[in-house]
């Protein structure tokens, strides 16, 4: 990504042989006709917020459930429906490193061959991106801590690039129904996003998107994975986990901002999810990247 538009702020945290990683910031103020070239390979980690990304003529809905592919010289835009700020941890990937992480031969093949471009994050490697911040935080002066840097990178980015993607139909559908289906579900993507804190039954959200319920929903599992009340829970949770991993402190309010109706529920779902509670969270401090 670009440092060079204005409303993009842009820090390198660690930069290894082996492996970057960056701080991606976004006001959330679209340009005009502002196109941007990848300068490298990078894994964008959403942590906070959403955007469209486009490129080749499709676009992909990037959210706090996804990680995104970014291509060595590919052109794209982005855009932003809610209008709000994004946060994105980018990892940036050497030539030598993506041949080894996706087991090909040359850097045009390890870019060609990975068969996704937005995918989900499990709450493993979505955790295990915070633990790698933190550490990134802490004392410079140790010895071991660049290569312990090092080696838990790889292995978050071999971990996103070997997870199963998944099943699809028994069949491939033809093209066009493909594209029909994959525009489906980034459409419920958006929405689902920018109305995080609604509740949006599935009748109202097929009404919004002009498909019957069973089908929106038969879909939407199919290509993710997830049922759609699984997806919003998954997205409410992870945002909470990264505002209060960035220092929010008023966990009720936090809850009510994102739709839970009491401060108990929202801390039982999320033990539930990431195995802790949000005052433990909290309790950790925001990270504090190294100069």
């Amino acid at each position: 990504m670009s440092a060079a538009i204005e409303h993009h702020r842009e820090q390198a945290i660690f930069e290894g042989a082996a492996i970057g990683v960056r701080e991606f910031h976004c006001s959330g103020r679209d340009g005009q006709g502002n196109i941007e070239i990848v300068d490298g390979a990078q894994l964008c980690i959403v942590r906070t917020g959403l955007f469209g990304y486009q490129a080749r003529g499709r676009e992909h809905i990037a959210d706090a459930n996804s990680v995104l592919f970014l291509r060595q010289g590919l052109e794209y835009q982005t855009r932003h429906p809610d209008g709000r700020a994004d946060a994105c941890t980018v990892v940036t990937i050497p030539e030598a490193s993506l041949r080894a992480l996706t087991s090909t031969p040359d850097a045009v093949s390890a870019v060609r061959d990975v068969p996704w471009t937005v995918r989900a994050v499990s709450t493993e490697a979505f955790r295990e991106h915070w633990t790698l911040l933190r550490e990134l935080s802490e004392d410079a002066g140790d010895p071991d801590r660049p290569l312990s840097i090092e080696e838990r990178a790889l292995h978050m980015a071999s971990e996103l690039f070997s997870a199963p993607l998944p099943k699809g139909p028994a069949r491939l559908a033809r093209a066009a129904t493909e594209r029909v289906h994959r525009e489906l579900v980034e459409n419920v993507k958006e929405l689902v996003a920018v109305r995080v804190a609604d509740r949006l039954p599935l009748a109202e959200l097929a009404a919004e998107v002009g498909w019957s319920p069973f089908e929106l929903s038969r879909v939407f599992r199919q290509r993710t994975g997830l049922p759609v009340h699984r997806y919003r829970r998954q997205l409410r949770l992870r945002t909470a986990y990264s505002r209060l991993a960035d220092g929010e402190s008023h966990i009720g309010d936090l809850a009510l901002d994102l739709g839970f109706s009491t401060h108990s529920h929202f801390a039982e779902a999320f033990r539930s999810e990431f195995g802790l509670a949000p005052s433990a969270v909290r309790a950790q401090g925001p990270p504090m990247p190294a100069d």
